[in-house]
């Protein structure tokens, strides 16, 4: 009896860690994450305690394994903050027009923001609270996605805003120099899914206009009364460099294309 509850309990771990591989791997945007190798981490380890109090059975193999997680963890943590080193010593291959070197998601840190070869600003992603950055993390999606953007005497603060209820769109408050200008949310409906097509919708003082893209390419516009006032796009198919041109250089236009590409891209 006691035999066949250990090979069921084996069964039903083998299975759990089966269902746990395919939660924590199958990423569609970042891949691995940090939080998600540590939390799989313990969870394992818990697993493997309960088994060990039930059956008295140690298996350094499995204790081996799972302590591969937090190792990866440590990997990518150092390989990440390398990367981040890379975006803070970017400098922009262009002399003309607007840039930041996007390569790596998992430190929350400053980027330089370029115009032409002189730094005028960053871009810092960050989230109100720890537990929102963490079930962002785990579910890899961009909720509570919230950026300080800073360009040149422009401060800007797009803080993800709560919807009452369940809503399909996400929703932001702009704040510029401390002070409420406006406002976007995501148009997430059948029309635009059907076409793969990604919209931000803003409402800025008086004005509205909208970014867009397709899912499939890296190239962002922003319209405006059907004229296209501005363009996000990468250098090159593989390059993590950002370039922007806006009409007028104006600071709205460029913190609309940086919300979209953090938000869709």
């Amino acid at each position: 009896m006691v035999l066949n509850d250990e090979v069921y309990f084996r069964s039903r771990l083998f299975y759990l860690e089966l269902k746990l591989f395919t939660i924590f791997f199958v990423c569609k945007r970042r891949g691995v994450c940090l939080v998600k190798l540590n939390l799989l981490f313990v969870l394992l380890s818990f697993i493997l305690i309960v088994h060990f109090i039930l059956f008295n059975a140690f298996n350094l193999w499995h204790w081996a394994t799972i302590f591969l997680f937090p190792t990866t963890a440590l990997i990518i943590y150092l390989v990440s903050k390398r990367m981040a080193g890379k975006e803070d010593n970017y400098q922009p291959p262009d002399k003309d027009g607007w840039s930041f070197y996007h390569l790596q998601r998992t430190l929350l840190n400053k980027k330089p923001l370029f115009k032409g070869e002189e730094k005028r600003g960053f871009i810092q992603q960050y989230f109100t609270q720890r537990w929102r950055y963490v079930v962002s993390d785990i579910f890899d999606l961009r909720w509570y996605l919230s950026l300080r953007i800073y360009i040149e005497e422009d401060s800007f603060d797009v803080r993800w805003k709560r919807s009452r209820g369940f809503s399909q769109q996400e929703k932001w408050l702009i704040y510029k120099n401390g002070i409420v200008i406006g406002k976007a949310n995501t148009v997430m409906n059948v029309k635009n899914m059907s076409k793969l097509k990604e919209v931000i919708f803003f409402e800025i003082e008086e004005e509205t206009w909208a970014t867009n893209a397709l899912t499939v390419t890296s190239s962002i516009s922003l319209m405006r009364d059907n004229k296209k006032e501005g363009l996000l796009r990468r250098n090159h198919l593989i390059s993590n460099v950002q370039s922007i041109n806006v009409t007028d250089d104006r600071s709205e236009y460029i913190m609309s294309l940086i919300l979209h590409s953090y938000y869709f891209k």
